[in-house]
């Protein structure tokens, strides 16, 4: 979703040059490359704006980032990438301080709605790698107008907003698109010069780790057609442990690496959490 960098060795087969530009004011400033050449040349040029995050999009959960502070910095960086990451695409934006990250998202599962708003929460796994923890989503019945005209915060309705407008690029530019779950994450923090900045990180149209608080929060709207609004959470966590009465129980055994993981979601009252 970032644009590619003026002249790029390559350029993947069916890029849509027109969906990057017409995103571009709603994410970080950042470029996209898909070889080892670009990634250094164009991020050696961008750490004249500030560190730079480097984020493969082939991998997920926050794996395989890495934050460059100058030259030698990148070039250690760039190494630790198979030829295979850049095929897949690397991105190459301003890395921020203080940063949020929020979740947005749409929801249809036999004619139900649902739009959520929610902040994402991070773990630290077995190998001290800070990965995605868990999300604590604000879900209403209907579409982003029936989230928008909750009592929000500005900073909130901001990521709302931004990430409407980057659905509706998606439905607009991509004529074949269609998914029945789309979740954007946004970024909420301030950059090297010191400014606020807001954007979206990342599209997932598929299932992913929100999935269980929605799935959790689309079962109590089924339950009681008076239901409205809930809060929805869903964690993710390295460690065994008693579960509370009301968690549904998502997955308990080994993650990708043999470690033990936990996953669970748990529905609440939206009025208990005002």
């Amino acid at each position: 979703m970032h644009p590619l960098p003026e002249r790029p060795t390559l350029t993947p087969r069916g890029w849509n040059q027109a969906f990057a530009r017409r995103v571009q004011p709603l994410v970080l400033n950042g470029q996209s490359v898909f070889c080892h050449n670009d990634a250094l040349r164009f991020a050696s040029a961008r750490l004249q704006r500030g560190p730079q995050r480097l984020k493969p999009a082939g991998s997920r959960g926050g794996m395989g980032q890495q934050v460059v502070h100058d030259a030698d910095g990148l070039a250690e960086a760039l190494d630790r990438y198979e030829e295979a990451d850049y095929q897949l695409g690397l991105v190459i934006e301003d890395e921020l301080q203080n940063a949020q990250t929020h979740s947005v998202g749409q929801v249809m599962i036999n004619g139900v709605l649902l739009s959520y708003h929610g902040i994402q929460q991070q773990n630290r796994n077995r190998r001290g790698e800070l990965v995605y923890g868990g999300s604590d989503l604000l879900v209403v019945r209907g579409d982003f107008d029936g989230l928008l005209s909750l009592d929000l915060v500005a900073s909130v309705r901001q990521a709302i907003e931004q990430a409407r407008l980057f659905d509706r690029a998606a439905h607009q530019l991509f004529p074949q698109f269609y998914a029945s779950r789309r979740n954007y994450d946004l970024v909420q923090g301030i950059d090297a010069q010191g400014q606020a900045c807001s954007g979206v990180l990342e599209q997932s149209w598929r299932v992913g780790g929100a999935s269980g608080a929605e799935l959790a929060a689309l079962e109590a709207f089924v339950a009681d057609p008076t239901l409205h609004v809930v809060r929805a959470s869903t964690f993710e966590i390295f460690e065994d442990k008693a579960l509370p009465d009301n968690a549904h129980l998502l997955y308990r055994g080994p993650d990708g690496h043999g470690d033990l993981q936990l996953k669970y979601a748990m529905v609440e009252p939206y009025e208990l959490q005002r």
